[in-house]
């Protein structure tokens, strides 16, 4: 009796479309190529606008690669040999995922990658060469095309940022959020009162989410929202950090903000004693914050909840991630940091209590030496995550 041929086919498509086919189109011609070789189509996997050069997540090829470990797969149809992978050590680890089923890979532009084959081997190594050296020389010309607009004054994007259409013109609520967020900046306010301001106002981020410290921060510190058009360089390791980025010409939109003004603000946003509780004389809202231990051992963070009462403030408590399953865990109000202050009055005002503190503060001693440590590491962690991009 004949046995049929278990096949799947697999089809993916960038971000940059052009010269591409989409994956309808790549089904299409896939299940085509399968039916004349009298193959099955037992499931399909696609990856839409996805990078295979870029080295990220593509869960429907992760799937694939189970279903193959998995002796679920006798067959693999693709459009191309680079659809399934752009760099030499993917294309190798997807042939050794392969290798111990014999799962052969079919492509439409008529390779076959035979894991079973040593010539095939080679032939697919050098097929993956080629592609990567094109997908190099492709992020190359993207590169450039990107740096050249930005000194244009031109800003290409994929979608629009708070505060403008995808054409660069204002949206009105947002813009005005954005005048009173750098205002606000200027005046003292925090980014976490700005960010609640902001969702008092109906306004979410572009992706429909609620606006947090952090995602105002990255707005308010938008080279764009001034009027300046910047590049951010990608580094040889793929990595880009804020601290690259550059200023390269007056926009060609209409700024949100004055840029005098959208600098001062970049002066204190960039503080890092903004940052990181008690350093730099920044106000400290969670004093014990890392300093509790649940009974799971894990570390304890000041949160809050809404209250039952629409009228009434947030309710503060202390609790932790809650990442070790299946131990005790406890949850502490915000009463604690009462008690722990009246606790510590209650020894200041014992009659020994400077003699106590000289003596645990003296040079040299492991305490102080603690103390100037921990300082150190917090400034030297600000530095930098001021150069990460999140």
């Amino acid at each position: 009796m004949h046995k049929s041929i278990r096949a799947v086919i697999y089809a993916r498509i960038s971000l940059d479309r052009h010269d591409e086919a989409g994956v309808e189109r790549q089904e299409e011609l896939c299940r085509r190529l399968a039916a004349a070789h009298d193959a099955e189509i037992t499931d399909v996997f696609i990856d839409n606008s996805i990078s295979a050069y870029a080295g990220g997540h593509r869960p429907a090829y992760e799937r694939l690669k189970a279903a193959i470990a998995g002796g679920r797969v006798d067959r693999v149809y693709v459009y191309a040999s680079d659809r399934i992978a752009r760099r030499v050590r993917d294309l190798i680890d997807y042939l050794d995922v392969c290798t111990p089923g014999g799962v052969t890979t079919h492509t439409v532009t008529g390779e076959v990658l035979d894991p079973a084959s040593s010539s095939g081997r080679f032939l697919t190594t050098i097929m993956g060469a080629v592609a990567e050296q094109e997908s190099a020389l492709k992020g190359e010309r993207v590169r450039a095309a990107r740096r050249q607009a930005a000194e244009r004054g031109v800003r290409r994007v994929h979608r629009r940022s708070f505060g403008f259409t995808a054409g660069m013109e204002h949206v009105d609520a947002e813009a005005q959020a954005i005048r009173d967020g750098i205002d606000g900046i200027l005046a003292g306010q925090s980014l976490s009162a700005i960010a609640r301001d902001w969702t008092e106002r109906g306004l979410t981020t572009v992706r429909g989410g609620a606006h947090t410290r952090g995602s105002v921060r990255e707005i308010l510190m938008r080279p764009s929202v001034a009027g300046l058009s910047s590049y951010l360089p990608t580094r040889p390791d793929g990595s880009k950090l804020r601290a690259d980025r550059e200023i390269v010409a007056e926009g060609q939109w209409e700024p949100i903000v004055d840029r005098d003004q959208w600098e001062r603000a970049q002066t204190i946003l960039s503080n890092p004693a903004r940052r990181h509780p008690g350093v730099g004389g920044a106000e400290v809202h969670s004093p014990l914050a890392g300093l509790v231990i649940c009974t799971c051992g894990d570390t304890m963070y000041r949160r809050t909840r809404k209250s039952h009462r629409a009228d009434a403030p947030r309710r503060a408590f202390y609790s932790c991630r809650r990442s070790v399953p299946g131990r005790q865990h406890v949850t502490i109000g915000n009463e604690l940091e009462a008690l722990v202050a009246a606790t510590v009055l209650a020894h200041l005002e014992q009659p020994d209590a400077t003699d106590t503190l000289a003596a645990a503060l003296a040079p040299g001693d492991a305490a102080a030496d603690l103390i100037v440590e921990r300082r150190d590491l917090l400034q030297r962690r600000a530095d930098l995550e001021e150069e990460m991009v999140a």
